[in-house]
């Protein structure tokens, strides 16, 4: 069986009412005023003031961003990938922010009952309002929910031979696409992060802890991400906790421990390139053990030393690029 022991497919739909309702009588007066085709268009009416669902979007959108930041883009459209020592992780995020997607939802139900009865629909619409536009409360309360599904990151023999030898091939372009979306994910997390710590250590040496400690949640979130045990991804989780770690009030006194801290964030800036362009040594076909040594190396750079004249930039040594959640 082809199979990434580390690696879970995780799947979650988020249902929600979002206020409109399909409107067969606006479609045809629309198509009809421009001559168009009956299947030229189909038309949606909003019904409900968006003010009014803005918390239960707001439920669904923070659910989604949990669950986004607890796992990696998958190759599959619709799926993400978690490793699999925290699937009970995962599992409790979506279940806590159901329970919060309820919430909101039983309360806009509430308002929406006291709405219909307080004739907030006819004011809303005035002379659109058409009483058939407007589901029932029970209807609309069914379509606020979430479901999940998680899968082992499997491919099962099918006992024919040439079959199976495509589906070997089938699955190591899969772990290398896999492999691109993971490394290219763990850099995006904290580069911008990174990046800007180190330009502020090459600037004015002033100093707020807020993106210290984002980066310190960050370096303790990705050691969890490494679902191909990519030593690489080992290394840039213990180097962001070092630099998550100094001492601001040290860096704000001493320009030779700020030049120390800068070095730090650029040899770090420096791996994330490293990360992003090279693919893990086992996701790559026909790897030497060579291969696996040269991979490890990293180019040397010239130290940064801060004197009594601070350069305002030096470039980064790694640039970003645009990747699709």
């Amino acid at each position: 069986m082809l199979t990434n022991d580390n690696a879970l497919v995780w799947t979650l739909t988020i249902h929600s009412f979002d206020g409109k309702v399909a409107d067969k009588s606006l479609t045809r007066e629309i198509n009809n005023s421009y001559e168009a085709d009956e299947s030229a268009g189909n038309y949606t009416r909003r019904i409900v003031p968006p003010l009014m669902l803005a918390k239960t979007n707001a439920a669904k959108s923070k659910m989604r961003d949990e669950f986004n930041a607890a796992t990696h883009p998958h190759h599959g459209k619709g799926s993400r990938t978690g490793a699999k020592k925290r699937y009970l992780d995962v599992k409790a995020i979506i279940e806590q922010h159901s329970a919060i997607l309820d919430h909101e939802a039983d309360h806009f139900m509430i308002q929406y009952s006291d709405w219909i009865i307080r004739g907030g629909p006819e004011q809303y619409l005035k002379k659109m309002y058409k009483p058939n536009l407007y589901p029932e409360a029970s209807q609309i309360r069914q379509r606020f929910f979430a479901e999940y599904s998680v899968l082992p990151y499997t491919v099962p023999p099918t006992g024919d031979s040439s079959l199976d030898l495509t589906l070997v091939e089938e699955f190591e372009k899969a772990q290398l696409k896999e492999d691109q979306l993971v490394r290219t994910d763990i850099s995006n997390r904290i580069h911008d992060i990174v990046s800007k710590i180190y330009q502020r250590l090459i600037s004015d040496g002033k100093f707020r802890k807020d993106p210290f400690e984002n980066l310190s949640e960050k370096a303790e979130l990705i050691k969890t991400l490494n679902i191909f045990d990519d030593p690489r991804i080992d290394s840039i989780a213990i180097d962001a906790a070092r630099l998550a770690n100094t001492d601001l009030s040290a860096i704000r006194k001493d320009d030779s421990q700020r030049s120390t801290s800068a070095n730090q964030a650029n040899d770090l800036l420096a791996k994330l390139e490293k990360l992003r362009n090279t693919p893990h040594v086992e996701c790559r076909p026909d790897t030497r053990p060579e291969d696996q040594q040269s991979q490890d190396i990293v180019k040397p750079k010239p130290r940064l030393v801060l004197n009594d004249s601070v350069p305002t930039e030096i470039q980064t040594n790694i640039s970003r690029s645009n990747v699709r959640n």
